[in-house]
């Protein structure tokens, strides 16, 4: 009998070159795009990973589902025309991407760099622009989930199943903007998320932080705003200005509403645009090991 240390042996070591298929860069964007949606919508993983996107879901989805249903069962409830339901429906959008971007986009970026997976992405044909440009694929993919869903969800099901269908002229006009306004929504949102994600290697720490300034900010202009300062410090709170946007596209009032769209416009650009050069130059500095 042989003694067990004598029960295998190592025969060979080294390694094999690979012959197989080569995507190229191409093919290493579209598996982290694929893997980062996987990751974000919690396939794969414990329970636990599945309940952030979930509650955004929920909140995106469940009001238009529960209208609509109301629709079916007891005609047009609301009584309003299809473009007021569907503008007033943006305050719950706000909120789930609100939700969406304090709890899934830290999970989209901080992970990697707390894990060291980051210098293994790196060691492949992606740079720190492309997987940056996979990141951002996934984070837009999954918004238009939450964002652009309902409403539609909701402009269908009330023009087909309200007492007096408007006509389709009016759901076409209404589709367009509904299509347009999403990103005007979720864009500045998701990019301040994406910023603060950036900054930290800590997911509880970006969700805490991304909640904060988005709640605070909006605190902050509402009580500059309420002693006597112009209307224009309100352009200081992201969340309202990435809701005044689709609210005066799909015909809204608001208190930004005395505001002139060139300084509304110019105010959105600047959330969006400066929390980019801030990832990028997150991203830039970070040092990996390969």
């Amino acid at each position: 009998m042989r003694a067990p240390e004598e029960a295998s042996r190592l025969l060979d070591t080294g390694y094999r070159p690979y012959d197989g298929p080569r995507a190229g860069t191409a093919g290493a964007v579209g598996s982290l795009l694929r893997y980062s949606l996987r990751r974000g919508l919690g396939l794969g993983r414990p329970f636990g990973g599945k309940v952030p996107i979930g509650l955004v879901v929920l909140i995106a989805y469940l009001p238009a589902v529960a209208l609509v249903g109301a629709s079916v069962l007891l005609g047009d409830i609301l009584d309003q025309p299809l473009m007021q339901s569907v503008r007033d429906y943006y305050g719950l959008i706000t909120t789930a991407v609100i939700a969406f971007a304090a709890l899934v986009v830290p999970e989209l970026f901080c992970t990697d760099k707390r894990t060291g997976m980051l210098g293994r992405y790196l060691a492949t044909p992606l740079t720190r622009w492309t997987y940056l440009l996979a990141k951002a694929g996934a984070m837009l993919l999954l918004l238009a989930l939450v964002a652009l869903g309902p409403p539609l969800l909701l402009v269908v099901g009330l023009a087909a199943t309200g007492d007096t269908p408007p006509a389709l002229l009016d759901v076409l006009d209404v589709l367009w903007r509904v299509v347009v306004a999403t990103p005007l929504v979720a864009l500045p949102l998701a990019a301040v998320a994406a910023a603060v994600s950036s900054l930290t290697t800590r997911r509880i720490v970006a969700t805490a932080v991304i909640g904060v300034v988005l709640l605070l900010g909006g605190a902050v202009a509402g009580i500059l705003a309420a002693t006597g300062s112009p209307a224009t410090v309100l352009l200081g709170d992201v969340v309202m200005v990435a809701f005044e946007m689709p609210s005066r596209l799909l015909d809204g009032t608001s208190e930004l509403s005395g505001v002139p769209l060139w300084q509304l416009a110019t105010a959105w650009l600047a959330w969006v645009a400066v929390p980019t050069v801030v990832v990028i130059a997150s991203y830039a500095r970070t040092k990996v090991s390969r």
